[in-house]
């Protein structure tokens, strides 16, 4: 917890569209992703984030961003995504955001280089749909 006050404590970051979040997290350090389009955005601003996983796509969207180490499983209330419900203590929470100042420049070298293979990976989806909708 002593880190989280050199670095100025939590501020919740509520945003009206994507754009301007982005813009807006490239102030921060690191952030907490509690959903799964909070996650890309960090990730599109490079970011890096403590991904809470609710559900198994943001836990795999922060396995394929190298953020796996940082991500936290935890889904108290929604049996359905998992078949069971799990609770995160505070302490592992900040355990998570401890290693992840620690080590903050080789999670962003991480996601910097998933980004990029992601951007790839949609360019080349992107085309062969095209190319499908062009046969028809």
């Amino acid at each position: 917890m002593q880190l989280l006050l050199v670095i100025g404590g939590v501020q919740t970051i509520p945003y009206e569209n994507a754009l301007s979040a982005v813009e807006g997290l490239n102030r921060y350090k690191i952030t907490i992703s509690m959903r799964f389009h909070a996650l890309v955005l960090s990730l599109l601003a490079n970011v890096p984030t403590v991904p809470i996983a609710y559900g198994e796509k943001t836990y795999l969207l922060a396995e394929k961003s190298g953020l796996s180490k940082y991500a936290i499983v935890w889904n108290s209330f929604q049996k359905e995504y998992y078949g069971y419900t799990q609770d995160a203590p505070l302490s592992e929470l900040v355990k998570r955001i401890d290693l992840l100042i620690t080590n903050r420049d080789d999670a962003q070298n991480d996601m910097r280089q998933s980004r990029e293979a992601f951007k790839t990976s949609a360019t080349y989806a992107m085309k062969q749909l095209i190319e499908l909708a062009n046969q028809e």
